[in-house]
Order: C-alpha cells, then structure tokens, then sequence
C-alpha cells in the first residue's frame, strides 16, 4: 500500500494512462483485502471511470465494483456489476474477470439459498480456474463448493471438496517455503 500510495502523484503527474488503471486496480484490490471497502470502491470506480467500456481494464474495474458491493451485502448492486462484467469478460476471453464474476455470483447466490445457482456459477469458475492453473482459486472454490454441498445436505462431495481445499492449501504453502528457502539461498550466495 505504502509503495502503491507513492507511485500514484507519479502516474497522475505524467499522465500515464495504463500504469495509472494499473494502480488504482491495485489501491482497489489492496484496499478490498484490507476490508476497507469505501477506499476500494472509490478506485475500481475511478478505473471504471478513466476505462474504455468492453476492454479488460473495463471489466477488471467493473468486476472489482461487484465484489466490493457484494461484501458491502449490497447484492443488488452486486449482481448489476458481477453479471454484467461476466458477459463482458466472456466476450473478451478474460478467464480472470470470469473467474472473480462466478466466484461472488455463486457466493450471492449461496447466501441467498438458491444453492443450484450457486453451483452452477461456482463450478465454471472452479473450471476455468483448473484449466488456467490457478492454484490459489481452485483453493478457494474447493472450499466455497464445499460449503454448498454441505448445504445441500451432500456430505460425501462436501467431504471431498474440502479434503481438496485442505490438499490444495498444503501444496501452496509447500510452494511458499521452498520459494522463500531459495530466495534466501540466493541472497546469500
């Protein structure tokens, strides 16, 4: 956040169109996951703003809008912003927007119930997020399906999918050590 917070009078002072919707989707996701859902808001909407409508950056910032109303519990707003940057990312083939729509439309759709919508939304962003190698999504989905079988009252694929969730959150953390043991290899040689 500090170093983001430095480089933004850089960016809006030249006027860098590209490094500037990069900052502020950074500022936005670093603010969401902070849980300081105003400041996020304001720049996914900022992006939104300085976008053009039906690119990438477009719809990154509209999908950013839905998930922030979404933890906001404003699901109105939520699926406004989440359904229409899937169609849009669909169109454009971008498998993250995508990825990020489903996910927090099936998390909607499960928190109000309707748990059949919620699998259908959760499972094309569970296999989008297998054929692109995502680790950390897939993760994330294992859980989330989980939750919903286990709703649904099927405990064997509720069973499985969070046995999956704990396997999943092993490996990365395995990942994660052997990346920081050989960081601090090189540092030292």
């Amino acid at each position: 956040l500090e170093y983001a917070l430095k480089c933004l009078p850089i960016f809006e002072r030249v006027d860098n169109v590209n490094s500037l919707l990069n900052i502020y989707n950074t500022l936005g996701n670093i603010y969401f996951k902070k849980e300081q859902f105003t400041e996020a808001l304001h720049y996914f909407e900022e992006n939104m703003k300085r976008s053009e409508p039906g690119t990438s950056a477009y719809v990154m910032a509209e999908s950013g809008v839905g998930k922030v109303y979404y933890k906001m519990q404003n699901s109105g707003q939520a699926n406004k912003f989440l359904t229409s940057a899937l169609g849009q990312s669909t169109e454009l083939g971008n498998a993250e927007v995508q990825i990020i729509c489903n996910y927090y439309l099936g998390r909607l759709y499960m928190d109000e119930g309707s748990n059949d919508k919620a699998l259908t939304y959760l499972n094309a962003a569970f296999t989008l997020a297998k054929d692109y190698n995502r680790k950390h999504d897939v993760m994330s989905l294992h859980e989330m399906l989980s939750a919903v079988y286990d709703k649904m009252g099927d405990i064997s694929k509720a069973f499985y999918h969070l046995k999956s969730f704990e396997q999943a959150k092993e490996e990365i953390f395995k990942q994660k050590i052997i990346n920081e043991l050989r960081n601090l290899q090189v540092r030292q040689q």
